[in-house]
């Protein structure tokens, strides 16, 4: 019987850059993202039948097989660029592959900015008024 390798569930950790002072946290089964640029993300899937899984983003990279638990790989990967990415999971048995497909969009670190303008009184020349 032919096995078919299967992406049963994953979790994504945070650890947020210090600029943000936003609290590390971990949520399951989300991959559609919104993070901070320079935000480190590690991964956690849970396979069934999979022999590799890789990670597709602007390059190909294989996940480390956990070495307590064949069933689990996990990725650690920094940020810096919105885009697609995804996961594909693949057994040595069988030619059909299981994937997930997802975007993330990295918000960009920013200096503040301060748009002033400056508005001069029709009546009274001598008076200023300045809007920011």
């Amino acid at each position: 019987m032919v096995r078919p390798s299967m992406i049963e569930n994953f979790s994504l950790s945070f650890q947020y850059p210090e600029y943000t002072r936003k609290k590390n946290d971990k949520v399951m089964n989300v991959g559609d993202l919104f993070i901070p640029e320079g935000t480190e993300i590690q991964w956690e899937l849970i396979t069934i039948n999979s022999d590799s899984v890789y990670f597709y983003k602007d390059e190909t990279i294989a996940m480390e097989r956990s070495e307590r638990n064949p069933d689990v790989f996990h990725l650690n990967k920094v940020f810096f660029q919105s885009g697609n990415y995804s996961f594909i999971s693949s057994n040595i048995e069988n030619q059909t592959k299981d994937s997930l497909a997802y975007h993330i969009n990295v918000i960009p670190d920013q200096f503040p900015g301060i748009t002033v303008e400056e508005f001069r009184d029709s009546i009274y020349h001598s008076g200023v008024f300045i809007n920011g």
